[in-house]
């Protein structure tokens, strides 16, 4: 594993656990269910664009969900 995917899967991780804090403190399951998948989702892949892409897409979809769903 590279510093790079290294570094980019701490990132995405740790605004995951802010999502699942904001989630759990607010009661909100939404959030909590997308930080939940941000902390896990950077174990199954090792490429950095794709934990970047991941991480964009998973924290905004809470955000898109609410403003579209």
């Amino acid at each position: 594993m590279s510093f790079s995917s290294l570094f980019l899967s701490f990132l995405v991780s740790l605004v995951g656990l802010a999502y699942t804090v904001y989630g759990r403190k607010s009661g909100d399951v939404l959030f909590l269910g997308f930080g939940v998948a941000l902390m896990v989702a950077p174990y199954f892949s090792a490429n950095p664009v794709f934990i970047l892409g991941l991480g964009v897409v998973l924290s905004g979809a809470p955000f898109a969900i609410r403003r579209w769903g």
